[in-house]
């Protein structure tokens, strides 16, 4: 099994017929086939279920495709990474981006960023916390910026770069812990389980996977509204919940044993210094 082969049986897979994967790769058919084959040959099973208008993967041929793309990609990046290391200030981030985030990232990071080092390009991954935390692990991305809480992993590093109160949006007048028992809330999903240990009896009218569907939501008048400080202070409706300690943590999140590109470290040195 090698490369050419794991590329070609990807785009098989991807384009659904041998001819329009040969036509993708830019080459005939007959040779196209043979890799297939030789690669099935050499697991000892079936990879495609040729029919007459289309193939499909087999329960073996789709853990191999699968495992093709983090390969090909995985190689993509090396090359990538080996020419940021002859062009410090060129190149790509990958960088991951929960939503909640995307707007606080642009306005007090990267604005200023982009036109210090304009030729550096980027690779957005968007995502939940924790998915952004695993794609770190996995390679995918060299930083995240994510929201705590989330569970300690010996494997990253985090730098703590702001901490945010909770606010209400869709209210009329800032709201107290108890006066949330009695209002139609609408909550991002990882923060429920915090409210539900601080509410006596809290009624979730609409529990969602997206921070930005809570803001929608709550702006066109469906209940109350609760998120951190720098989303929720861009709403005219928007207060502090009162007599409320717990806070929001802005983190950066990188791997202590993968490869960070020169061009993310200049990004990681700037948001030490900011």
């Amino acid at each position: 099994m090698n490369l050419k082969q794991l590329q070609i049986y990807k785009t098989v897979v991807e384009q659904g017929t041998m001819s329009q994967a040969a036509k993708t790769l830019h080459m005939s058919q007959p040779p196209l086939s043979l890799q297939i084959k030789q690669l099935e040959e050499e697991i000892g099973a079936p990879l495609l279920i040729r029919g007459s208008r289309h193939v499909e993967c087999t329960e073996l041929g789709d853990f191999l495709y699968h495992r093709a793309c983090t390969i090909c990609d995985l190689v993509q990046n090396t090359k990538q990474e080996l020419f940021d290391q002859q062009h410090a200030k060129t190149g790509t981030i990958h960088l991951g981006i929960v939503s909640s985030l995307q707007d606080y990232v642009l306005d007090t990071w990267l604005h200023s960023f982009i036109k210090m080092y304009p030729k550096i390009h980027y690779e957005i991954f968007e995502g939940n916390t924790y998915t952004c935390l695993d794609a770190v692990r996995h390679h995918i991305i060299e930083i995240a910026v994510v929201r705590s809480p989330f569970p300690k992993d010996s494997s990253l590093q985090m730098i703590q770069t702001a901490m945010e109160n909770f606010y209400t949006i869709g209210s009329t007048k800032p709201l107290t812990v108890e006066e949330l028992n009695h209002v139609p809330l609408i909550i991002y999903r990882r923060w429920k389980e915090f409210f539900d240990q601080l509410l006596e009896t809290p009624n979730y009218f609409c529990v969602s996977d997206d921070a930005r569907t809570c803001m929608q939501w709550a702006q066109r008048g469906y209940g109350i509204g609760l998120a951190p400080a720098s989303i929720a202070k861009k709403e005219d409706n928007a207060y502090p919940i009162q007599d409320l300690s717990m806070q929001s943590n802005i983190c950066i999140v990188t791997s202590k044993n993968n490869y960070i590109s020169n061009s993310a470290k200049a990004l990681l040195d700037y948001i030490k210094n900011q």
